[in-house]
């Protein structure tokens, strides 16, 4: 899930897998400079420079290799 945190938003992974992000997006925009490798049952700040957006679109690389987007609201 996404969350906000000032000029911040919290990823959180409630999985029991590693989850990694390759592209945040606001509208158009990436927000993210690198890959973001999210560790089981972990929360990573990630500073953002449109961190006042209320919703990113977020890929994920899956087990298979597969890239999935999908739009997420920050809490």
């Amino acid at each position: 899930g996404l969350f906000r945190s000032n000029k911040a938003v919290i990823m959180k992974n409630d999985t029991a897998n590693w989850i990694t992000v390759t592209d945040v997006k606001a509208g158009n925009t990436k927000i993210n400079d690198q890959t973001i490798m999210l560790p089981p049952l972990s929360t990573q700040n990630i500073n953002m420079k449109y961190a006042s957006t209320s919703q990113y679109e977020v890929t994920i690389i899956d087990d298979n290799g597969n890239y999935i987007s999908s739009k997420m609201n920050v809490k």
